[in-house]
């Protein structure tokens, strides 16, 4: 059975009442103001609904408005030919009023061709008088105003003109923002925008409205969605009525016979929606009456997405703008959509000097203590000669902890990776201590020797860090850059590489801490190698908390770290490496993180399991439950684990499963 009829609208407006959910508060409201003799400005984001609900609203207006005398008029202000002057707007109108009044079954109504409406006195009593000898109401709802407010052709006389006529006419007004901050600089300071009452749409509130927009459509076929389906959806759309639509969409047009194809769907799915989320990304958070505003709201939604954090204020302001949302179980701000909030973090890693940049613009002008990306070193430049022995070949990354430098020894002729520290706002005790503690790393992982582990040569002092061995490949971080995802069968071999190393490295009574993406090298012959062994319980100080009582506090990259890396961090062992890998594992097979809220039980409720990937196999679903486990002595050990992998891999390769 191939349904001939997608039922789901994205592109254009949306008509039936069966599709029209979860705005009957801005109804509500709108008849209170047209029945209080009031105008409205409907203010909400591209893609929000405002033209779904003006047309719904024009549709439906007589069983709202209990009063046959009263006639609405809906009008996008964006269709063709343009209007290119305040007397070709006015004109308009009379135009619209005179068919309205035919179709009301009276006379067609006598213009005044020549009459000047450029006139406001004239205009204005023509206008009273004419509508009194007809007898009836008119309310406008004109769609897409923001390109009358935007357009220079409009000036202040022309709003003056607008404003005149209320009550006489009233109107409901559709705008991306609300008009005092997004109209003209010239027209700004028009009294017009005081007699207008804002009314914001804003995203989807409740989880129920989700649901019916998710289903009513289809149920006119008899038919319901899977569970996996619907969670396919949401997580797409979120609370974004547009986005809902969409993916809904997407996914009824990849079906077949009622099996839904998930890989298709989503292929569908981001073609359209990157197009839709630029859009968002580059107009979304314009601000023209506040200097630097719209840099700091692009900071702060990087820094929601990449940090979780988030100032209030902000998190407000781009509330209003349908970007974010308060989670009313977490009490936590989030972007409207898990699949949005993933799609940030893609666009930016390419440019994550950009995102350092932005925050660093947003702290310091929230007045907290910015953290100032500083210059490379000199003597981190080409050809120069480090410790006498390494010569400077390429700096591979400089981010906020570390430098990664690229050498050559020059004594024993091999090449090396060089990672130091920076210490630039660090005093000489924190230094000193940073010293002890990588000398010590280094004389126990030194001793290490596996295929799957990166090798640590020594440390240098002066600059402070470590030589490491080069590994050849390609960091996994990079793979999750690109929008194909990983094949199951070469996820579980990265698994059963990783798993064999951390076995290794337990086995020595000691632990990793910060198993993440861009501490695995994939290796053509070698497989999966981990690196940086220590470097984040050495280094990385913005990591580490020194108790008052000489413990050590929280170590580790949030998005990979276990539950009890937060809660008790003292307490940290081989489980929590397997916590971490499972992640790893999970954002390699969906490019997501298995919990969007974070990895603290209180931030994603007790959810569990996890969302279950789409389209694979359910024995590698339960390895990687049994990996996510809250509780550490849940998780299996390394060997356990490499005993699971090896024979979910062998069942792959079989095609048994």
């Amino acid at each position: 059975m191939k349904l001939a009829t997608n039922p789901y609208q994205f592109s254009n407006p949306v008509y039936r009442e069966v599709e029209f959910i979860d705005r009957q508060f801005a109804i509500t409201r709108l008849i209170q103001a047209i029945q209080a003799h009031r105008s409205v400005q409907l203010a909400g984001q591209y893609r929000i609904g405002k033209s779904s609900l003006l047309r719904y609203m024009n549709e439906h207006f007589t069983e709202y408005v209990d009063n046959n005398q009263t006639i609405s008029i809906y009008f996008d202000l964006s269709r063709r030919p343009p209007l290119r002057s305040g007397n070709d707007f006015f004109a308009r109108l009379l135009q619209l009023m005179s068919n309205a009044l035919v179709q009301h079954g009276q006379q067609e109504a006598a213009l005044s061709t020549g009459l000047d409406l450029s006139d406001p006195f004239i205009f204005e009593d023509f206008l009273d008088r004419w509508v009194e000898r007809e007898g009836f109401r008119f309310i406008f709802l004109l769609d897409e105003f923001g390109v009358i407010a935007r357009s220079q052709k409009f000036d202040l006389d022309f709003f003056d003109n607008l404003r005149s006529t209320i009550p006489t006419l009233n109107y409901i007004l559709g705008t991306p923002h609300s008009l005092a901050d997004y109209a003209h600089e010239q027209v700004v300071t028009s009294p017009l925008w005081n007699k207008l009452q804002l009314i914001q749409l804003t995203l989807f509130e409740r989880r129920e409205s989700i649901h019916k927009l998710i289903r009513n459509p289809i149920e006119q076929f008899g038919l319901s969605w899977p569970n996996k389906a619907e969670e396919f959806i949401y997580e797409r759309g979120g609370q974004f009525p547009c986005y809902i639509q969409m993916a809904a969409s997407a996914l009824f047009d990849s079906q077949e016979d009622w099996r839904m194809d998930y890989r298709r769907a989503e292929k569908v799915f981001r073609d359209t929606a990157t197009q839709h989320f630029r859009h968002l990304w580059t107009n979304s958070l314009y601000d023209q009456y506040r200097p630097g505003r719209e840099e700091m709201l692009r900071g702060a939604l990087l820094d929601l997405v990449h940090r979780r954090t988030i100032d209030d204020d902000l998190a407000e302001d781009l509330e209003s703008r349908s970007l974010v949302w308060r989670n009313e179980v977490t009490g936590m701000w989030e972007p409207f959509s898990a699949w949005f909030a993933d799609w940030l973090r893609r666009w930016s890693t390419d440019s994550r000097a950009k995102v350092e940049t932005e925050s660093s613009n947003l702290r310091e002008k929230t007045n907290e203590e910015p953290v100032t990306p500083l210059p490379k070193p000199s003597r981190f430049k080409k050809g120069h000669i480090l410790d006498g022995v390494y010569r400077v070949e390429e700096t591979l990354s400089v981010t906020k902890n570390s430098y990664l430098i690229k050498a050559f020894d020059e004594r024993l002729h091999r090449t090396v990776a060089l990672k130091f520290p920076r210490l630039e706002h660090e005093t000489q005790d924190e230094i000193q201590r940073l010293r002890e503690n990588l000398l010590r790393e280094a004389r126990i992982l030194a001793s290490f020797d596996h295929n799957n582990i990166g090798s640590i040569y020594q440390v240098i002092l002066d600059p402070l860090g470590i030589v490491m061995a080069w590994i050849e490949g390609t960091p996994l971080e990079k793979a999750l850059e690109s929008e194909e995802r990983m094949l199951p069968n070469d996820v579980v071999e990265i698994g059963v590489d990783l798993a064999e190393a951390l076995n290794y490295v337990h086995e020595q009574d000691k632990v990793h801490r910060d198993i993440k993406p861009s501490n695995i090298i994939q290796h053509d012959i070698r497989g999966a190698v981990l690196i940086d062994f220590g470097i984040a319980r050495a280094t990385m100080l913005d990591t580490i908390t020194r108790l008052d009582d000489g413990s050590s506090g929280y170590v580790g990259t949030t998005d990979y770290s276990a539950p009890e890396q937060f809660l008790k961090p003292e307490g940290v062992g081989p489980p929590t490496d397997l916590f971490a890998l499972g992640v790893v594992l999970y954002q390699l097979l969906t490019g997501k993180f298995p919990y969007y809220a974070g990895n603290l039980p209180s931030l994603y409720g007790g959810c569990f399991p996890p969302v279950e990937p789409f389209d694979i196999p359910a024995s590698l679903y339960e390895i990687l439950c049994s990996l996510l486990q809250q509780e550490p002595n849940r998780r299996p050990t390394a060997a356990e684990l490499h005993e699971q992998l090896e024979i979910c891999l062998r069942q792959l390769n079989a095609g048994h499963i």
